[in-house]
């Protein structure tokens, strides 16, 4: 990313990111970027802004804002007061002291958790993900999986053609984590 970064700069290339899903706290670190060791030119949020609530933002810098006038970008979601109130609640919340570190150790408890669980099955391939934004590549069929572990108790969704996309609240706790991967592992071996 480092190197696009400076490819976009010596070409005079906007860098923009798509932070909608990933950002907010969801990888452990305020946007997912901060992982990267450099900023884009403009980024995009939404999702995580509302807590579930429909918002949509952007930022960019300077230079780039600059040539967005009034009119020139806007958003469904944007700029509404009750979304407006929502977000700042929110961001309050996420950007309280300890809020985003709490974020970044729970996904470590859960991907240590899930770790444990592929030791024991056979059935899980690969975990991949950063904080409480985790993937699971598995042998059974995707296409039941997701429909299965709500049977069981849990919510979650494909990505992709093999992958268990695992996106729990952020305010997840370890009891919560370690109820959900006996339910996946549960699910598993039903699903065999």
């Amino acid at each position: 990313m480092q190197g696009l970064r400076r490819i976009c700069d010596e070409n005079k290339i906007v860098l923009v990111f798509d932070e909608i899903q990933t950002g907010m706290a969801r990888t452990g670190k305020m946007f997912a970027y901060d992982h990267m060791g450099m900023e884009p030119d403009m980024a995009a949020f939404a999702k995580g802004m509302g807590g579930g609530f429909p918002i949509g933002a952007m930022a960019a810098k300077k230079e780039f804002a600059q040539a967005l006038t009034v009119g020139s970008h806007g958003s469904t979601y944007a700029g509404n007061p009750l979304a407006t109130a929502v977000a700042a609640a929110v961001l309050r919340e996420i950007t309280a002291p300890g809020f985003v570190a709490r974020v970044a150790k729970t996904g470590e408890y859960f991907r240590a958790k899930l770790e444990e669980a592929q030791r024991r099955s056979n059935k899980i391939t690969d975990i991949r993900g950063l904080g409480l934004m985790i993937g699971i590549d598995t042998t059974v069929d995707i296409k039941k999986l997701p429909r299965a572990l709500q049977a069981n108790g849990l919510l979650a969704t494909q990505a992709g053609e093999t992958t268990l996309r695992l996106t729990p609240p952020l305010i997840v706790t370890e009891a919560q984590v370690d109820e959900a991967v006996a339910i996946i592992e549960k699910t598993l071996q039903e699903l065999s």
